[in-house]
């Protein structure tokens, strides 16, 4: 009795408006599409079983092979999974209100009212149609991930994707080196374009994976160096497609070191968010509603100054 919460009240996770899924009593929170896991690790776990089980035993060196292929994919893995399972910087729906403007200034900056989470958007904040929250420094919805990539999760996705790159042309260069052994072995000296097809059809599967990362290879690489060009000039990829800041200065960027500092160096942000809290009855009044995303808006604008 005199309990501002019901003993008998869901768990907020049980009761959330997005289409994200909680796991372990709300201690994991996926994305709309979490059967892309186990569809992305496949892509990262089946060529390097390829290789240890098919290619590697055919090297010299195998062992110091084998313990940097297996560091790369370990780092590749569990940053993929803190990526994939770790909020990415939603902010918490209210209670519906009756705003008097659908925008806000707050230190000069219009905040713009998102209808379906009734709040007013922090700065770089979006809604993403596919999760169907509002998200902090949102990049963009992943579908390797199925998840968005955010304000929390920005540098895991970053370490993911390097370490896959890098990941990916050792074992390229490993197997074509092997296929060009192979080649030189059985030479023939009469038609180099023989001699290259007799290598390819001698180890099927090494040939197999090998034009599997060659194209794995560049496309990770591409997406890679976008995204360090991005840091570079402190912009996410809504902000740079969209082109917010086309014809004038973007107030994010710190420069070159100072971006890269502040994602990978600055603390990430605690969580909004409380899913195994359980839920409140009690609904916001407009002041207290406009009060917190002033707040938010502020302590956005204070982690972008220390930085």
């Amino acid at each position: 009795m005199g309990s501002r919460y019901n003993v008998l009240s869901p768990k907020a996770h049980e009761i959330w408006q997005g289409n994200n899924y909680f796991f372990c009593y709300g201690r994991v929170m996926l994305g709309p599409r979490p059967c892309a896991l186990p569809a992305s690790l496949t892509l990262i776990l089946g060529p390097f079983g390829t290789y240890v089980y098919f290619v590697l035993p055919q090297m010299s060196s195998n062992v110091i092979h084998l313990a940097i292929a297996s560091s790369l994919c370990i780092i590749a893995v569990v940053s993929f999974l803190i990526a994939s399972a770790t909020d990415p910087g939603v902010v918490p729906r209210r209670s519906p209100l009756n705003v008097p403007s659908d925008t806000l200034d707050v230190d000069g900056v219009a905040l713009r009212y998102c209808n379906t989470c009734q709040h007013f958007r922090p700065p770089r904040c979006k809604h993403c149609k596919f999760c169907n929250n509002c998200v902090m420094n949102f990049d963009h919805h992943c579908p390797f991930l199925g998840t968005c990539v955010g304000q929390r999760n920005y540098r895991s996705f970053v370490v993911f994707i390097g370490t896959t790159c890098v990941l990916s042309g050792y074992l390229m260069v490993l197997d074509i080196v092997l296929l060009c052994t192979f080649a030189t072995k059985y030479s023939t000296g009469h038609n180099t374009w023989d001699d290259i097809l007799h290598s390819l059809s001698m180890d099927i599967p090494a040939t197999i994976l090998a034009f599997f990362l060659i194209i794995v290879f560049f496309s990770v690489a591409h997406l890679f160096c976008y995204h360090l060009y991005l840091i570079c000039v402190g912009q996410t990829t809504n902000e740079q497609i969209r082109k917010v800041f086309k014809g004038h200065a973007n107030p994010n960027n710190l420069g070159c070191l100072g971006n890269f500092a502040r994602t990978f160096c600055h603390p990430i942000p605690r969580s909004r968010l409380q899913p195994r809290e359980l839920s409140t009855p009690i609904r916001d009044d407009l002041t207290r509603s406009v009060q917190s995303d002033i707040q938010i808006t502020k302590e956005s604008n204070d982690d972008l100054g220390d930085a």
